[in-house]
């Protein structure tokens, strides 16, 4: 190489740190302005930022970071199934590292807000036999222990509150818990089959028996009337009208029965979330990404990373 090609290849190389400098300058106020935007609630313009961020990157070592970003933007958003496969890759491609971790347990998070409590309970489940033990632990199993709580395991969600140990910062909430779950054992609860049984004799008293008094009127009315109309109609020797109107009744009748054992269901559903409600703001176990905890900070239920 001439002398002209080697002072040419000085100054690129001269250039270079420079450039990857101010590269890195406009990544940060990229990353900046996006966390700004998800502070404030834009989500969806905080995940394009954040994608212009890793458009920009002169590097792949803040992709994790950055895509795990964008993952709680679509959980504080709560567009559950936009960040679960981006949280899959995350857990996937990142198991030993605290981004596979934390995406491990926003997974989890986002499965139970789907209502997918088996699932949640299996990551939480991982996310415990992992060695060395991940210091959140413990909030790990106060969230497990409200996933076999919501599949009616109280034996399973007690054991579990146990492992906490007396010195855990969440050993107060687990606590809590466990003090709430003779109240969800005594939980007021309705019978489907009685409720249909009740209905099946007499209309309405099916929804009379679960709490629904307006609906256990209508329906005693309207069968009422249904019958005795279809009695009219063949004392008036009328046949066809008779029958179409039994018809209708039949179909009413089913209905009446169907109603009384779905409101049966509905009340039962009621009296759960309305504890779980309670848990939730007693104890504070899921919030999404970056929302405040509604307990004692020390617990340490917030999602953070």
């Amino acid at each position: 190489m001439n002398t002209a090609g080697r002072m040419l290849l000085a100054v690129a190389l001269a250039g270079l740190g420079p450039l990857a400098w101010a590269a890195d300058e406009r990544v940060q106020e990229t990353l900046g302005f996006a966390d700004h935007l998800r502070s404030q609630g834009d989500y969806y313009r905080a995940i394009t930022e954040y994608e212009r961020a890793l458009f920009l990157s002169p590097s792949n070592a803040l992709t994790p970071r950055v895509r795990l970003q964008i993952a709680a933007c679509y959980l504080q958003g709560k567009k559950w199934d936009a960040a679960i496969p981006l949280l899959q890759d995350l857990q996937a491609q990142c198991a030993d590292r605290e981004e596979g971790r934390t995406a491990t347990l926003w997974l989890a998070d986002a499965y139970y807000f789907m209502g997918s409590y088996n699932r949640a309970s299996a990551l939480l489940d991982e996310f415990e036999r992992r060695q060395p033990p991940d210091p959140r632990l413990d909030t790990a199993r106060l969230k497990q222990a409200a996933c076999q709580l919501r599949v009616n395991n109280v034996a399973w969600t007690q054991e579990t509150l146990d492992k906490i140990p007396t010195h855990s910062p969440a050993r107060k909430t687990a606590e809590d818990f466990s003090q709430a779950l003779p109240r969800y054992q005594q939980l007021p609860q309705k019978s489907p089959g009685l409720a249909a049984g009740l209905s099946t004799v007499l209309p309405g008293a099916g929804q009379l028996y679960i709490q629904r008094p307006g609906d256990a009127l209508i329906s005693l009315l309207v069968n009422g009337l249904l019958i005795g109309a279809a009695a009219v109609a063949y004392h008036n020797d009328e046949p066809v009208a008779g029958s179409f109107i039994l018809v209708f009744e039949s179909g009413w009748y089913l209905g009446n029965i169907y109603n009384a054992v779905n409101g049966a269901h509905k009340f039962n559903q009621r009296q759960r979330e309305g504890f779980f409600d309670q848990l939730q703001l007693k104890c504070g176990l899921f919030q999404a990404p970056g929302e405040t905890p509604r307990t004692v900070p020390a617990v340490g239920v917030g999602l953070r990373y």
